[in-house]
């Protein structure tokens, strides 16, 4: 009798960031929660060190990112850090990281469990039926 049973997928976050930052308290320090907690981090820096404007949505944005903390962030919780500097490489990352991170289903048989109590159950009533009556069924 085959169950079918979906294996849970591991909490993950994508992290699309410049690496930098502006207020609150510093990444790494944040990161051991999510390390405590499972999750694992994926990091995109998008731009260049030397910074860049990166056209976003009609948009041009100014961005130079800290290379150093998304590599540290994404070391920390056993992930991987990708590097993006213009939309056709981000869409790169996006499509490799939609395959990775997808739900496997798994078929458990488990009629040789229950076959298995079934003998257990059958040699525990000859035992007793040996005792009581000095004979078998």
């Amino acid at each position: 009798m085959p169950i079918q049973k979906t294996l849970k997928a591991p909490a993950a976050i994508i992290l699309l960031s410049d690496g930098r930052n502006t207020i609150g308290p510093l990444p790494l320090d944040v990161v051991d929660q999510a390390v405590n907690s499972g999750i694992r981090i994926y990091t995109v820096g998008v731009g260049t060190p030397a910074g860049a404007f990166l056209p976003i949505e009609g948009r041009s944005i100014f961005l130079r990112f800290d290379e150093e903390t998304l590599k540290g962030i994404a070391e920390r919780t056993e992930a991987e850090y990708y590097k993006a500097e213009n939309a056709e490489e981000l869409l790169a990352i996006y499509d490799k990281l939609s395959t990775e991170l997808v739900l496997v289903t798994e078929k458990t048989e488990l009629t040789a469990i229950f076959t298995g109590l079934a003998v257990i159950l059958l040699l525990i009533g000859g035992a007793f039926s040996m005792y009581w009556f000095n004979r078998l069924p």
